[in-house]
């Protein structure tokens, strides 16, 4: 591997790791700061009835990812890739971390401990763990063979069984779910044109 390929691989995995650590603590400092929010009205929180599927939240949120990473490692063509898929997910969550500041909600969980107690809990939109998963099945799509289908479908199912979890577990507002779908299908659109080519080892 060349320096520069070199470079640029390191730099975007620190940017990644960089990204992540900023929407931890924007967690934290908006859940410091903004201690008496009130939950928002939703209208799926009225049809719905609460069901804790928080554990089986936390559960998909560590599946996709996994398969996501032994995918992208199985082969060269995306191997050279990882810089272009590490940009993109820490743009993700920057722009998480953006929203989490200026448009703080209040976390409708009614329990004390969401799901495996792994994930920082708060930061309503848009919702991380439906957001990634979803952006993860476009990121996947983009890939010519027929062996990568399967498992673009499997992160998406994932993705909608996340959103669907969350709703039903007050982990997440549907403004939250919805508008991660739409944050990460116009992150990838946009980094798939302007990004790609510029990230390739």
């Amino acid at each position: 591997m060349k320096t520069r390929q070199k470079t640029k691989l390191i730099l975007s995995i620190l940017f990644l790791l960089f990204s992540l650590y900023i929407a931890t603590i924007m967690v934290s400092y908006t859940n410091k700061i903004y201690p008496d929010l009130v939950i928002s009205t939703d209208v799926f929180f009225k049809i719905l009835p609460f069901i804790n599927l928080s554990v089986f939240s936390d559960i998909l949120s560590i599946i996709g990812p996994i398969l996501f990473v032994i995918f992208v490692f199985s082969k060269k063509t995306t191997i050279k890739k990882i810089p272009y898929y590490a940009t993109i997910i820490g743009i993700f969550y920057l722009i998480r971390s953006f929203f989490i500041y200026v448009a703080p909600l209040a976390n409708p969980f009614p329990l004390e401990k969401w799901g495996l107690g792994i994930f920082p809990v708060g930061g309503m939109f848009p919702s991380g763990h439906t957001g990634i998963l979803f952006l993860m099945f476009l990121l996947i799509k983009e890939e010519p063979k027929s062996n990568s289908r399967y498992l673009a479908f499997t992160l998406l199912l994932l993705a909608l069984l996340e959103g669907i979890f969350m709703i039903f577990s007050r982990g997440h507002y549907s403004l939250d779910v919805f508008g991660a779908l739409l944050i990460s299908y116009a992150l990838h659109a946009f980094s798939k044109n302007h990004l790609q080519k510029k990230l390739l080892l």
